[in-house]
């Protein structure tokens, strides 16, 4: 049973601690370096995550969607910590800072799929499942246009590695309500049967896609 009000909070802090260090993250590495070649690499670890992200399903399909969603976070929230310890005390060190925001970046690629698929097994209906995602996306567009205010706000009294320290903490807090709120869902039970091999679930997932795409453009 989803714990909604914990997942609705889990999922607000989160979505804030995301907004806030990508808009943080961009703001510090162009102050610190002075480079339009260093911001346009890691807007290109960050595009590059979102456009690989068909190849991320067929994993995410094979394991536990809860267990997915608890690692995911987990493990971006242990490097946020990381990417705030590397702007501290390693100010110069730009590979490493890039290096963990794109490892959060994946993270949050990881998340999604599996937090949607997490909703779809926890409805009852079609109905239902269609306002949950409706509340998420509600509460994800609202998150989206506070984190980028609140991030001018916060710059403005504090520097680039106080506010990642913000965000990490945040993240840690979305993961232990997250955890809360799944609790007592239990893990899909493994599937037995012979499953398709990786490229062919990517060829698949393509086809799906593609399909649907050429269905919208025909209304």
């Amino acid at each position: 049973m989803l714990k909604r009000k914990s997942y609705f909070f889990s999922r607000a802090v989160g979505g804030l601690a995301n907004s806030l260090f990508s808009m943080v993250f961009i703001w510090w590495l162009q102050t610190s370096t002075k480079s339009s070649f260093v911001v346009g690499i890691a807007e290109a670890i960050f595009s590059t995550t979102a456009a690989l992200s068909i190849f991320y399903g067929p994993i995410i399909d094979h394991y536990s969607f809860k267990r997915t969603s608890y690692y995911s976070i987990l493990v971006q929230t242990v490097f946020l910590f990381a990417t705030t310890i590397a702007v501290y005390q390693l100010s110069k060190s730009y590979i490493l800072a890039l290096i963990c925001a794109g490892i959060v970046s994946v993270c949050d690629e990881f998340f999604n799929p599996a937090d949607r698929a997490i909703l779809k097994e926890t409805t009852a209906d079609d109905q239902e499942l269609n306002n949950l995602i409706s509340k998420v996306s509600n509460i994800d567009q609202l998150v989206n246009v506070a984190g980028t205010a609140l991030s001018g706000f916060l710059l403005t009294f504090l520097i680039s590695a106080n506010v990642m320290l913000i965000c990490s903490l945040l993240s840690l807090i979305s993961f232990v309500f997250l955890f809360y709120a799944l609790k007592k869902i239990k893990d899909r039970p493994k599937v037995k049967k012979a499953e398709a091999k990786y490229l062919n679930q990517i060829l698949n997932g393509y086809k799906f896609i593609k399909t649907r795409v050429v269905l919208v453009k025909s209304f």
